[in-house]
């Protein structure tokens, strides 16, 4: 768990992206469409943004990978692997990633994916740290509250994941994340891994005692980021493919945040 504040420079309105599920190295990953969200991104200033994990596919042949198959390697990186032989794939991949250089100074923190935490696991290459102190980005762990400060107005706090889900079904990845908001008290949910892309809202019932006793309410929002790993392209393969898991949209979730109204729209 980390604890993370961002400062707003203003009190107006801002959007919020959660970035992650982006695969890059995969063959199925759409690094056209990643780089267009990032330049859209950095077009306005009032647009954020906070790392959800697996940037990158980050999977290296060892005893215990099941998941290494060269077929589904991104040929933009096996072509470079196959000419020279001591290519690092991951260095590769990560530079690629890179290209959020450009909007860092608006990240809120970047989250660590089961895909790097692998890496870590297996060969001890801490590639979300790295990459952290390299662009000088808050390192948010597996997960992380992170409070959104701004100029006289109410904090906005955000509980947010790269997560877990095993099912098949997009309204169990949005149990998952209501099961998870029950145990951590924030404003805004947002949780990466499934590559469903959902945005609600609810309202959560409160006695307020301040001097007098009242009911009151509070708005929560729920997000799952998206990804933009593809299920199935012709003349390629992926685990989705052979999994029969269902076609997902790619792409990411719009939030809405209003500093001085406190409240949160999400639009997917």
């Amino acid at each position: 768990m980390e604890l993370n504040v961002f400062e707003v420079p203003s009190d107006k309105r801002i959007q919020l992206i959660g970035l992650g599920d982006i695969h890059i190295g995969n063959i199925n990953s759409d690094k056209k469409k990643f780089t267009e969200i990032v330049d859209w991104i950095y077009a306005d200033k009032r647009r954020y943004w906070l790392g959800m994990g697996d940037y990158i596919e980050a999977i290296l042949p060892s005893g215990s990978e099941w998941r290494y198959d060269t077929r589904t390697i991104d040929p933009y990186f096996w072509d470079k692997y196959r000419k020279d032989p001591a290519t690092d794939l991951i260095t590769e991949e990560l530079a690629y990633f890179k290209y959020v250089a450009k909007i860092k100074d608006r990240c809120l923190g970047l989250h660590e994916g089961n895909h790097e935490y692998t890496v870590w696991n297996h060969h001890h290459l801490p590639v979300v740290p790295g990459l952290c102190r390299e662009l000088n980005l808050k390192y948010l762990g597996p997960s992380a509250f992170t409070v959104l400060r701004f100029p006289n107005c109410k904090p906005i706090t955000i509980f947010s994941l790269h997560g877990d889900y095993a099912g098949r079904r997009e309204g169990g990845a949005i149990n998952r994340l209501h099961d998870i908001a029950l145990g951590y008290d924030a404003d805004l949910y947002m949780m990466g891994h499934t590559h469903w892309i959902h945005g609600s809202r609810g309202i959560v019932g409160y006695i307020h005692t301040n001097e007098e006793v009242s009911y009151k309410e509070r708005k929560k929002a729920y997000v799952l980021t998206g990804a933009f790993l593809q299920a199935s392209r012709v003349g390629s393969q992926s685990y989705i493919e052979r999994k029969g898991l269902q076609p997902r949209k790619t792409g990411i979730v719009v939030i809405s945040i209003d500093p001085k109204r406190h409240d949160i729209h999400v639009q997917g």
